[in-house]
């Protein structure tokens, strides 16, 4: 409710979430798109001063979903956001070509992970019931 008057900017798309934003912007070249995610940048600098709110610039980072190379980035309080290959928002890794092998990578870790903690209640020797078993897989590792 607090960020609701954030902004309305015409070929950008602004989602919040606890206290994570992300910012779209859509043109036909990757470098206006950089120009007009700086633009969106200054409203957005011109709002949190509005309303005395601190942005915290170094959990930024700027990815142009493209396969051409980048020459632009953008600034947000005169510091240049870093450039990155994958940006994580809401628990999915999102790469700058638009394929998900970093955020598969991740899932798997994660999953091994899960198993290698719980593979005494799955293993051949737990005297679990299948049922249970299914449950437990259910609820822990299908969730993963």
């Amino acid at each position: 409710m607090y960020t609701r008057d954030l902004l309305l900017v015409p070929n950008s798309m602004t989602t919040t979430f606890d206290d994570g934003t992300a910012i779209l912007c859509v043109e036909n070249t990757a470098e206006k798109a950089t120009m007009h995610l700086q633009h969106v940048f200054n409203s957005v600098v011109k709002w949190t001063k509005k309303w005395r709110i601190k942005l915290k610039g170094g959990k930024s980072s700027h990815v142009n979903f493209t396969n051409k190379r980048i020459t632009y980035h953008p600034s947000l309080f005169d510091v240049c956001i870093p450039y990155a290959i994958t940006a994580k928002y809401l628990g999915i890794a999102l790469d700058a070509k638009l394929f998900c092998k970093e955020h598969i990578k991740r899932k798997k870790v994660e999953l091994n992970l899960k198993l290698s903690k719980l593979k005494w209640l799955f293993g051949r020797r737990s005297n679990l019931s299948i049922h249970n078993k299914l449950l437990l897989y259910k609820q822990l590792i299908k969730s993963v």
